[in-house]
This record gives structure tokens, C-alpha cells and sequence, in this order.
């Protein structure tokens, strides 16, 4: 795989939850629930360790598998650090890697290309794009605000399941394939790339978290100003 090849890794990510029963655009599931039905063992205790979010162990045939969740973090964040650790599972057996510890922030015994396929992986199968985005456009209009994108913020972690911070984070890294749909791009011809691709193409986006208090952002006027970096329909 391309080093952050997004496109591709959305792909896995919908081949792992077709394996798992799941239809590709699926959302708001509660993974933590489902997992019985998966043949992997899913376990949550009490982490001892600062900042370790949850365990994943690759077994030899015929054991399971085997989650480990801290029961410490709040039943959103556990779902989020499920699909985590599933991502792991899915995408990184091919390392010869067995275990994988994840903690608040990758540390230096950490692969951070595997955290982060792991991290983009957990919020592109909980927060599928192709959802996403439109519902987000619908929502904000064309003029965001602070507290229009705080109420999204809100609305979204209850629909899909996941912590806040979660869909903050999809609105960092989404940030570049949700201007294409501001600018006429349909949700399924978006051109998907990583932070990594976009700064080799001189692409610098501004993310919708950083709208500022009493600050109305107008999206056709801001793509105008950039519009050599984003594709526009035809």
C-alpha cells in the first residue's frame, strides 16, 4: 500500500465490514455489543497503565483473537478503541506484529503508519465519508459558524456512536474531500487523499474546527480563494 493512501484504506475498511455482516456505508453501530457474534475474544478491565486506550493480540489457529478494552474510558470512547484495535486485527497481520498497545499518543515503540491506519481506519468505519460529509452539508449550509459547527459536533458523536473527538478529528481530515462536495463533487467521485498527499501537492485546507467565535465562513467564497487546490464540478 501507498504510504497514507487513503483511498485504499477506505477500501479495506469496507471489505473488513462486509466481512463482519456490515453493509460498507453502515453507522452507528455499537461494535462493543456486536463483537460476541465475531469469533474474537472481547474483554474490558481496569488499565493500570497511563494513557493505554486498549490491546489487540493475534493468535495461532485454533484460538481466538483477543480485545482488550479499559474500562476506565466512557462506553463512546471504548466503541471507538474497539474498532481501533479491529483495525489492527484486519489490516496489520501481515506485519508479524502479535500485539498492538495504543495509548492517547503513538509513542516511540509504536509504527505511526500503522497507528494511523488504525485511527483513520476506526473513524472511516464508524463515520463513513460518503454519510458524512452530506449530512454535514445539509447541516451547516454555506455559511458555518462557531456554534453551527459545535451543534454538528454534538449531533454527529450521537449518530454515529463515537466521542466528539472523533468527528473533530474527521473534520481535520476530511477537510480537503469536504470542500470537492462544497464545490459540486459528487460524494462518490471524491478524490480521497491523506494530510501527507495534499501537503506534496501544495493543498493546504482550513479545517471547520477552527471557525472562530461569532465568525461566519462563506464556503463558495473560500473555495473561490483556493480553488487551484480543489476540483470543481464541470
Amino acid at each position: 500500500m501507498e504510504q497514507n493512501c487513503k483511498k485504499q484504506l477506505y477500501s479495506d475498511v469496507a471489505r473488513i465490514k462486509r466481512f463482519m455482516i456490515f453493509r460498507k456505508d453502515q453507522y452507528g453501530i455499537n461494535l462493543v455489543q456486536e463483537y460476541n457474534s465475531f469469533g474474537i475474544k472481547l474483554e474490558a478491565i481496569p488499565f493500570k497503565t497511563h494513557g493505554l486506550r486498549g490491546m489487540a493480540a493475534i493468535a495461532e489457529a485454533p484460538d481466538p483473537d483477543v480485545i482488550l478494552l479499559n474500562t476506565k474510558r466512557s462506553p463512546l470512547e471504548q466503541n471507538f478503541d474497539c474498532g481501533h484495535e479491529t483495525m489492527h486485527l484486519g489490516l496489520h497481520r501481515h506485519t508479524g506484529q502479535k500485539t498492538f498497545n495504543c495509548y492517547d499518543e503513538v509513542t516511540a515503540k509504536q509504527n505511526p503508519f500503522l497507528e494511523w491506519q488504525a485511527n483513520e481506519g476506526s473513524a472511516e468505519f464508524f463515520v463513513p465519508h460518503r454519510i458524512f460529509i452530506p449530512m454535514l452539508h445539509e447541516f451547516l449550509g454555506l455559511y458555518p459558524t462557531f456554534q453551527t459547527v459545535q451543534e454538528f459536533i454534538r449531533l454527529a458523536s450521537n449518530t454515529f456512536m463515537v466521542p466528539r473527538q472523533v468527528i473533530r478529528y474527521r473534520l481535520e481530515n476530511l477537510k480537503y474531500e469536504i470542500l470537492q462536495f462544497y464545490a459540486g463533487i459528487d460524494v462518490y467521485d471524491l478524490e480521497l487523499l491523506s494530510k501527507i498527499q495534499q501537503e506534496r501537492r501544495g493543498i493546504y485546507i482550513r479545517s471547520l474546527n477552527y471557525i472562530s467565535y461569532g465568525e461566519h465562513l462563506d464556503m463558495y467564497n473560500y473555495i473561490s480563494k483556493i480553488n487551484g487546490g480543489v476540483p470543481c464540478e464541470t
